[in-house]
């Protein structure tokens, strides 16, 4: 753990990540449901979507292509909001994002062989 207590290196921005992860997971047990969905895997898009348990995934790993309105599908028909986003500057990342209840994603028909979808930017 001292690389994650140098300045100079990022490694303080992955621990806070994984700290926040092993919290949602203490919040929602996702990691152990049964509930699992691959929605999207783009190698074109480099985008990796998923739902386990209540809750849904979605990574953009293009080195520099962001989406803006990038359709996703997904199983729930109700509004979703962001719980952690690795582009947040705690993390690391440029904040380009809102978050919170205040940015609700609103359900939209369904697409990917899913009952519903939403769409979201995508940063890179």
């Amino acid at each position: 753990w001292d690389l994650a207590e140098d300045e100079l290196l990022r490694y303080q921005f992955f621990q806070a990540f994984d700290e926040l992860m092993q919290a949602c997971e203490n919040r929602f047990s996702w990691l152990g449901s049964e509930h699992q969905y691959v929605t999207v895997k783009s190698n074109k898009d480099k985008i990796i979507a998923f739902e386990r348990g209540d809750l849904f995934f979605v990574f953009n790993f293009h080195p520099s292509a962001s989406y803006t309105d990038y359709q996703i599908g997904l199983s729930w028909n109700e509004p979703m909001r962001t719980v952690m986003d690795s582009d947040e500057a705690r993390f690391g990342g440029q904040a380009r994002l809102d978050h919170g209840h205040t940015n609700v994603f609103q359900p939209m028909a369904g697409v990917d062989g899913r009952p519903s979808s939403i769409k979201m930017y995508l940063p890179s």
